[in-house]
């Protein structure tokens, strides 16, 4: 019934739909709808093996019996044990440390079907969405409860975010073969996503930097959005301005998107996390520090860049933490780890928000009239 439902949300037949990594869990790139019929033999294995660990202590006239047990495993118990220890493993070893053994032995089995869903990818580039959706906050949207505006899909935007995760095609073909920069359209929105023609990247960056200064704002922190002629020779144009109250000074934030599929980062992230980020963090940081304000010898500027499919650059994660020392509830007590909680899901959610909007207009420009799949309508979901 649970595939059922999610297959009719996406508007794909549930034997298309990739479960591989649907059930992986949301930080391996999943949506965590694990499967009870895979994995309900790693609780029984812990719950068993932690009842050999106990019973000895409590019943030493079990000893031989358990030692029985060890030595010979067989049954039911000694089919789990097979499928559920890895094989470089011995029982004896979680016999000696049982402490949050479903836990390790989940984590186990899920970090092999990550590496399995790696192996089987049908190209480099799926490779890389794999890795890049394992980046540090890249499903946060998924954990967001959608209380408030800033935090609520609309169903069309839920969709097409959910595509872009899973590697699903948008089906572009049956409106138009080509974009209207010329280029030819792909069918899992990269080039949608990517083409400047239209604006559709200057708009999710401008609606990204609305955030960060919505999250400066709340810290009652002085700042400024696009100052004019802050480099007066150079085209470094800072997206923020906000005043460093460690430092007594001014800090420059730039803002940016990056895609793992881009020509800089391709084929580089079909092997590890993070790497579109990183590179778009250093050259960001090798234009900035060419630069230097007049009677200044230091340059403070900070690169804050997301990948497309959520996750976030390294200066990005150590910025908001930064923010975070100066957060406090409302009697007063701080509060970091709930201030990083939020501003990491409301970005996350924006960011997938802006990817399904740029996807849909640029299609309703390039649809010339044709309907719109039913997929990627704006009703509500089927009851």
């Amino acid at each position: 019934m649970t595939r059922a439902t999610f297959s009719q949300v996406l508007g794909f037949p549930e034997l298309v739909l990739p479960w591989e990594q649907i059930s992986l869990p949301v930080r391996l790139g999943g949506f965590g709808m694990s499967s009870l019929s895979s994995t309900f033999k790693l609780g029984y294995v812990a719950s068993w093996i932690h009842s050999l660990a106990e019973l000895p202590l409590r019943f030493p006239a079990v000893i031989p019996m358990v030692d029985n047990v060890v030595d010979h495993q067989f049954g039911s118990v000694g089919d789990a044990l097979a499928k559920s220890i890895p094989p470089d493993k011995l029982l004896s070893d979680y016999l000696a440390n049982p402490k949050k053994l479903q836990s390790r032995l989940s984590n186990q089995f899920f970090a092999d079907q990550l590496q399995l869903s790696l192996n089987n990818s049908a190209t480099a580039r799926d490779a890389s969405r794999l890795y890049s959706l394992q980046g540090k906050g890249a499903g946060a949207w998924l954990n967001a409860i959608p209380a408030t505006q800033g935090f609520a899909f609309k169903p069309c935007d839920f969709r097409l975010a959910s595509l872009v995760r899973l590697g699903l095609p948008i089906s572009l073909s049956h409106w138009s073969e080509a974009c209207n920069c010329s280029a030819p359209l792909d069918d899992s929105g990269y080039h949608l996503l990517t083409c400047k023609t239209g604006g559709g990247p200057i708009w999710s960056h401008e609606s990204i930097a609305g955030v960060w200064s919505e999250c400066l704002r709340s810290l009652q922190i002085h700042h400024r959005r696009e100052p004019r002629n802050r480099y007066v020779t150079s085209d470094c144009r800072p997206d923020i301005v906000m005043f460093d109250s460690e430092s007594a000074s001014n800090l420059d934030l730039d803002i940016s998107l990056a895609h793992p599929w881009s020509a800089d980062a391709f084929p580089s992230s079909a092997d590890r996390t993070g790497v579109a980020a990183k590179q778009r963090e250093n050259r960001k940081a090798a234009k900035y520090s060419q630069q230097k304000l007049p009677g200044t010898s230091v340059l403070k500027a900070i690169p804050l860049v997301f990948e497309h499919f959520g996750a976030w650059g390294e200066e990005a994660r150590n910025f908001l933490r930064k923010l975070a020392a100066f957060s406090s509830d409302e009697v007063g007590q701080p509060n970091a780890p709930e201030f990083v909680d939020f501003w990491r899901k409301r970005f996350s959610v924006q960011l997938q928000k802006c990817n399904a909007r740029v996807i849909q207009k640029k299609l309703n420009v390039l649809c010339g009239g044709c309907q719109i799949p039913e997929s990627l309508s704006t009703q509500f979901f089927y009851h």
